[in-house]
């Protein structure tokens, strides 16, 4: 079973929306799904509930784990393809996925590269996180993606952002793909939108999904 773990240091980056949606796609695309929501709210796990593809009658599960600590045992993973598991921004996710080895898991870093505030401290604690994973035997799989959720212009986002990373030296984890602006569809599920959809989807396929 391979771990989708979504986590940005920082909230309002779209953490949920994002792991939400990755959930959802790859239950539609016809994988089993292990949806586990740490984040406070459960605000995926209150938009699966609400979904087909996640009935009690599919192979797909919800678990509600509300602020508690990234797991590290998952009893029955054999059922499963995909974990895609929702955090909060707290340090101690970062902390967690330090802990022990943890082959098969995948962190992915939405960012919105119109926050100045983000830009100015995100890529520091990412970088933070990249150095602890270099030196641990965590093996933890790196990603950032430009997320164009709260709308902006695109080619600047990626010249801000890829700055920002620059100036730490981890340019390299961005992603050249981005999540696009859906105004038309409310929040957290915007696979109705075909180019947030088809982008989602390029996305996992670029990081090997």
């Amino acid at each position: 079973m391979i771990k989708l773990i979504v986590n940005t240091p920082k909230g309002g980056v779209g953490k949920t929306t994002t792991a939400t949606n990755i959930a959802l796609l790859l239950a539609q695309k016809g994988f089993r799904v292990w949806a586990i929501d740490l984040a406070g709210g459960l605000l995926m796990s209150q938009a699966l509930q609400n979904r087909s593809e996640f009935a009690s009658t599919t192979p797909n599960k919800i678990e509600q784990k509300e602020t508690e600590r990234v797991p590290t045992h998952f009893p029955g993973a054999s059922q499963y393809d995909f974990a895609v598991l929702d955090t909060d921004d707290s340090f101690t996710v970062g902390e967690d996925m330090l802990l022990g080895n943890r082959p098969s898991w995948r962190v992915i870093s939405p960012i919105n590269p119109h926050d100045r505030v983000g830009l100015q401290r995100i890529p520091r604690d990412i970088r933070a996180l990249a150095a602890g994973a270099f030196l641990s035997p965590s093996e933890l799989q790196m990603t950032i993606v430009v997320n164009m959720a709260y709308g902006g212009d695109i080619q600047e986002g990626f010249i801000q952002l890829r700055a920002a990373l620059a100036e730490c030296g981890i340019e390299g984890l961005l992603t050249a793909l981005y999540l696009p602006h859906a105004p038309m569809e409310t929040s957290p599920i915007l696979l109705n939108d075909i180019h947030y959809k088809e982008s989602l989807d390029n996305f996992l396929r670029g990081i090997g999904i």
